[in-house]
């Protein structure tokens, strides 16, 4: 165990070599792998050993950093943070783009082809913060999330803190999670959830259920009741499966599910025929999935809350679930509570 973390950090970020550090949720070790090379690894079966970083639209080659190297560190520094909002400036015309597209998706929706859809955005922000700090900032601040820094020259450098699993394999062991509705967070307020809400992570249970069931038997899928799950400065509605088997079909398994109900919509088809025609932007890596893999044990988890760091910018990625109840506006306010999660660092 090594417990400076900043040294390999800087030393890591200077050789510009492919590496990730990643802190699981609720763990104390930042594992770290990396590469002594530029190679651009990438999987078509999920038979490999390291961290993998998928996009959003399937593809048939995956990218992974390998475990090869690999070293685990500590970190210390978690606290219960409760900073303001952060005020910033976009370079995008918003709000009433984004608006537009919550409008566009809503009259789909009233159509009949749509029950819901994930609509996004980018907000490119200038920040004078370096990423390492940025990570860090990660670290302290969201202990129950998958917190990662990932870079390869190849593709580029992104990080996030995902309170979102998509799958977790191990032992004869399936996990996976419904999460959706968002609410910002006081703990000395109860929380109320709205109609709106409510058929939203009831529409997104309700397809992950059927998706389970096409590779194990109902009657095997243990549903949890929903409940209430925190991250950061917000709340959302969560609903845990979990099945006492693993499947063969890894792969089968995570092209059925992703992209979630939760970043993609309902149905899954017009949801994405939806996004490829209306959102004006290439969401790259921003909602697809991430996480470790060794040997049957896997953790990855939906790639939610997180920036892409480039030489002239940061953009922060957000994204609202749109149901026929949606307001605009209120869709709008809430991508920039979501948003908060990574400018409260930059």
């Amino acid at each position: 165990m090594h417990t400076d973390l900043r040294e390999p950090l800087e030393a890591a970020w200077k050789r510009n070599t492919p590496f990730v550090f990643f802190r699981l949720p609720n763990t104390a070790d930042i594992h770290c792998y990396w590469q002594e090379d530029n190679t651009l690894h990438t999987t078509t079966d999920f038979d490999f050993d390291g961290f993998l970083f998928a996009p959003f639209v399937a593809q048939s080659n995956n990218n992974y950093i390998p475990n090869t190297f690999n070293k685990t560190y500590s970190f210390q520094g978690t606290t219960n943070f409760d900073p303001p909002l952060t005020e910033f400036e976009e370079k995008e015309a918003a709000p009433t783009a984004f608006i537009q597209l919550v409008e566009k998706a809503k009259i789909t929706i009233a159509e009949g082809s749509l029950e819901k859809v994930v609509v996004s955005r980018k907000i490119t922000i200038a920040s004078e913060q370096t990423p390492i700090r940025a990570f860090e900032g990660l670290l302290k601040r969201y202990s129950n999330a998958m917190v990662y820094f990932f870079h390869h020259p190849k593709i580029g450098t992104w990080m996030g803190a995902s309170p979102e699993h998509l799958i977790a394999q191990e032992e004869q062991l399936t996990r996976t999670m419904a999460l959706a509705a968002t609410q910002s967070y006081d703990p000395q307020n109860e929380v109320v959830w709205d109609a709106k809400e409510r058929e939203e992570q009831g529409l997104v249970t309700a397809q992950l259920k059927a998706d389970l069931e096409k590779f194990f038997p109902p009657e095997a899928i243990e549903v949890s009741k929903t409940q209430n799950h925190s991250a950061g400065k917000l709340v959302h509605l969560c609903t845990h499966f979990k099945v006492h088997q693993q499947t063969s079909k890894l792969m089968d398994l995570v092209q059925c599910l992703h992209p979630t109900p939760a970043v993609g919509g309902v149905p899954k088809a017009a949801a994405l025929d939806f996004l490829a025609r209306h959102e004006t932007y290439d969401r790259e890596f921003y909602t697809g999935f991430m996480g470790p893999k060794n040997g049957n044990a896997l953790d990855w988890f939906v790639n939610l809350r997180c920036a892409q760091w480039k030489p002239e910018a940061v953009l922060v990625y957000v994204g609202a679930g749109i149901t026929a109840a949606s307001n605009a506006e209120k869709e709008w306010e809430e991508t920039q509570r979501k948003a908060q999660t990574l400018l409260v660092v930059l």
